[in-house]
Formats: C-alpha cells, sequence, structure tokens
C-alpha cells in the first residue's frame, strides 16, 4: 500500500487523515450493476470512535502521544464490491 514508519515516534505537532473502508453489507451486493465505494452512514461505527481507537493504538509508535495531533480528519467508506475492508492511515508534520 503505501509507507511504513520505521524509527522513533514523531515528534512535534502533527496531522492525521484516517480512510476506513469498511465491509460491504450483503443487501448492496449486485450481479449486473456497478459497485463502488459509497459512504458508511449506518448508525454504528461512530467515526470519533475509530478515530479514536487508531490515534490511542498509535501512541508511543508512530509519535510520542496523541495530544501532538492537531487535525485529524475521519472518513468511512463502504467498501467497493471487490475491495476487502482496511483502514488507510496518513500521518504528517506539520511546520510549527
Amino acid at each position: 500500500f503505501g509507507a511504513v514508519h520505521h524509527g522513533p515516534p514523531l515528534t512535534g505537532a502533527l496531522r492525521m487523515q484516517c480512510l476506513f473502508i469498511m465491509p460491504r453489507p450483503k443487501n448492496m451486493f449486485w450481479k449486473n450493476k456497478p459497485m463502488p465505494r459509497v459512504p458508511y452512514t449506518a448508525g454504528r461505527n461512530d467515526w470519533d470512535n475509530l478515530g479514536k481507537a487508531v490515534s490511542d493504538a498509535l501512541g508511543g509508535i508512530a509519535y510520542q502521544n496523541d495530544g501532538q495531533l492537531w487535525d485529524v480528519h475521519v472518513q468511512r467508506w463502504i467498501a467497493a464490491g471487490n475491495e476487502r475492508p482496511h483502514v488507510e492511515i496518513m500521518i504528517e508534520k506539520t511546520l510549527f
């Protein structure tokens, strides 16, 4: 997929983006229609709970503490027809 962080935890102010690709429900599988990603708007798996779980899990590994995150963007999508559920995370240092 992408780059993997190796080395000590990042320091300073950080920005994080999380893209959650959720499982496609059985009622959304079609034989003769395209099955692109669609926004996940179900009443469960709140975006803030998902983002908090990721930020807590990466503390001490990718960065020293999740308090360094000042800008976090979380998106939830339902997987395309040929796509497996996964999470894509991007963390970048900011200039200040």
